[in-house]
């Protein structure tokens, strides 16, 4: 990703440029496709991926990194400094059948020639973006809203941190 000229990066920017790097670097293009015979995925996979970091040192910082078949290269989101909601991004629910299986993952899917439903906020608009993101499922959002209060809670010092866990 290369940055802006005379652009100063923040520590979320620098958190997202790393993450974006990271993930290239895996070679999910690679992956073994179970409906191909074990040959490379025909498209690349998507992948949603939402880190917040609390390093005690320099306070929270948070980066949202996002791939597709429409984005194989990634792109990191835009997040405003209150940790908001992010920016410049359409996210599309996953188109199912009659029988409640998605078409748009299955191999072939052509998502040129689908139509796509935006996800939106009851009262709002879909907002025209630079780049949609077609969503499969929303538990991942779930699951950071509960990892971001619990390390908020932690701390804020209202829950231990350092205890062991067991299962």
């Amino acid at each position: 990703m290369a940055w802006p000229a005379g652009e100063p990066m923040t520590p979320n920017d620098t958190l997202g440029r790393d993450l974006l790097a990271a993930v290239r670097a895996q070679g999910f293009d690679g992956t073994p496709d179970t409906w191909r015979d074990g040959q490379p995925v025909a498209a690349f996979p998507s992948i949603d991926l939402a880190v917040v970091d609390f390093t005690p040192a320099s306070g929270p910082r948070w980066a949202n990194v996002l791939f597709s078949r429409e984005c194989p290269q990634g792109l990191v989101a835009e997040i405003a400094g209150d940790a908001g909601a992010v920016h410049n991004l359409r996210f599309d629910a996953d188109l199912q059948n009659a029988r409640q299986e998605s078409v748009a993952w299955l191999p072939g899917a052509d998502w040129s020639g689908l139509e796509w439903t935006p996800i939106v906020a009851a009262g709002t608009v879909a907002a025209a973006a630079a780049q949609r993101f077609v969503a499969p499922y929303p538990a991942s959002l779930l699951k950071l809203m509960v990892a971001v209060g619990l390390g908020l809670a932690v701390d804020r010092g209202c829950a231990p941190g350092r205890r062991r866990w067991n299962r």
